[in-house]
């Protein structure tokens, strides 16, 4: 008897496994390494935003979630037809090109969004804020992601 828990257990593991990775590949969004990074709260947290810095952040952040999607959505229909070439015989090399640069095109948009977004961000901010902001941005970069929030 104990077997058979065993394994239903083993099973429903591997079922809701293969479950999770499914949707996160069907929402558009790029695997980060590591999990997600810190949301919205740990930058509220780290620059210690007042009550209307954080409602202004909030309003930029429901801008930036909009734009943002509607890129990913873009980029993983791209991604769709440039993969999905695969399947079809003689593909010309200048059709994968362009597919490949309309993918480049939209991760450009992508990073100049974001960019805009933190500029905004940082526009919220008082010297302090700013720096503090500054120094985790590019603790992001450097670590070819966001930063991990702390414990």
């Amino acid at each position: 008897m104990h077997r058979y828990w065993t394994w239903g257990i083993i099973i429903a593991l591997a079922a809701s496994n293969i479950v999770l990775v499914a949707l996160l590949l069907m929402s558009g969004r790029p695997l980060p390494p590591g999990g997600e990074g810190p949301g919205p709260e740990f930058l509220v947290r780290e620059l210690r935003l007042t009550g209307d810095q954080r409602r202004e952040f909030e309003k930029l952040l429901q801008i930036h979630h909009r734009e943002r999607q509607a890129l990913l959505d873009q980029m993983r229909q791209k991604k769709l037809e440039f993969f999905g070439s695969l399947t079809q015989p003689d593909v010309e090399g200048s059709i994968l090109q362009r597919k490949s640069e309309d993918i480049g095109r939209l991760q450009s948009e992508i990073d100049m969004l974001v960019y805009r977004h933190l500029a905004q961000l940082r526009s919220i901010c008082d010297e302090a804020q700013r720096t503090k902001l500054d120094n985790l941005i590019m603790q992001g970069v450097r670590a070819g992601g966001p930063p991990a929030p702390r414990s």
